[in-house]
Order: structure tokens, then sequence, then C-alpha cells
């Protein structure tokens, strides 16, 4: 079962502020974030971790490359397949909307688009995962922060001990129906 975070974000834009009589609700941003899902962390995903209790150092995961690396890409994308389709589902989209939630901050990993070691073979299907969600998100109405989370030379978070140099986010908001997940250049490429 996934445990969405909600995020509040601090800045100073109409679209962050309280509902008022000049800014309907609707154009107030209610989000969650969907951490844990595309990019593994085990503070958010301590399920997926557990496997590596007790072992050597050099065969523990602490975050997604480790977990590619470790268990190879065959066993991890095995793994991952099941988190991907079990984290997030159209049911839980559903309810997050139905509680008025209407905008998702998704982080995301390069290596689904053009995969380097380790996530060779160990990141396959997460493109096409991300597609299912901003289509399930797209029928309800939701919007969706795609965030570049990790990165070669982007070092974020404790498991690589330096600050981040870079982020990148991209901001989608479907239309309704009339365009298409499919034409939004999200396709994975081969590592040059």
């Amino acid at each position: 079962y996934a445990t969405y975070a909600v995020f509040y974000a601090v800045y100073h834009s109409p679209v962050f502020e309280p509902a008022t009589a000049s800014a309907p609700a609707a154009d107030v941003m209610r989000g969650v974030n969907l951490g844990g899902w595309l990019v593994l962390e085990p503070w958010v995903t301590p399920s997926l971790f557990y496997q590596f209790e007790g072992r050597p150092a050099n065969e523990t995961a602490m975050d997604m490359h480790s977990f590619c690396r470790v268990l190879g890409a065959q066993e991890a994308n095995r793994q991952l397949r099941i988190h991907w389709e079990k984290w997030v589902t159209e049911e839980h989209l559903a309810e997050l909307a139905s509680r008025g939630i209407n905008a998702l901050r998704v982080p995301v990993g390069d290596w689904m688009w053009t995969p380097y070691w380790p996530y060779h073979g160990c990141a396959d299907g997460a493109v096409d995962q991300l597609k299912r969600v901003l289509r399930h998100s797209q029928k309800l109405g939701l919007r969706v922060l795609i965030d570049l989370h990790g990165a070669r030379q982007l070092r974020v978070g404790p498991s690589r001990g330096r600050p981040a140099r870079a982020r990148k986010a991209a901001a989608f908001s479907l239309g309704d129906g009339g365009d298409d997940v499919d034409d939004l250049g999200l396709e994975a490429r081969a590592a040059d």
C-alpha cells in the first residue's frame, strides 16, 4: 500500500495561495509526492531494502543505483516491476482526487530514458509506468510535475554525500483528452 506524504509549497504564487473570493479553490494547488516509486529511497520504501539487512557493505543497497548493482538487472527489474504496479494504482489516484488532491510530483531518474550502468535492464519499463500514471492523471484531472530527481552528475541527499548541483522539472497539464501522453517525448532511448 502506497503512503503519500502531502507536500506544501512555500512559493509566493497565486497557484499556491489559499482560496479567496478572487482566487477560487480550483486554482489552488493541493499535491502529493509520489516519492519512492520510480526513484527508490530506503526511508520511503523500506520494504524493498529489508532484504539487504545483515549483508556486507558491498552487498547492501541504499539507493536506486546500489539496488540495481547489488541485485543485478534481471532480479532488480523483476522486483521493480512489481513495486511500480502496486505502489501507484489508478485506485490510489482516484482516491487522492476524491479528497481534493489536484497535483502530483513524480521524481524520475535520467536512467529511465538513457540507461547507463548499472541501470541497463534494471529500469526497463519505468517510462511505460510513468506514462500509465500520466494517462490516469489526465482522466482524473490531476496536474503532474515530473522532477528530475536523479541523474548522472547530479548528487542529492546523504547517500551521495554532496548537495544537488542541478535539478530540472517539467510540468504536464494535459487537456480534456485532446493531448496524448505518447506525444510528450517521454520515450526511452538507448545510451550513446
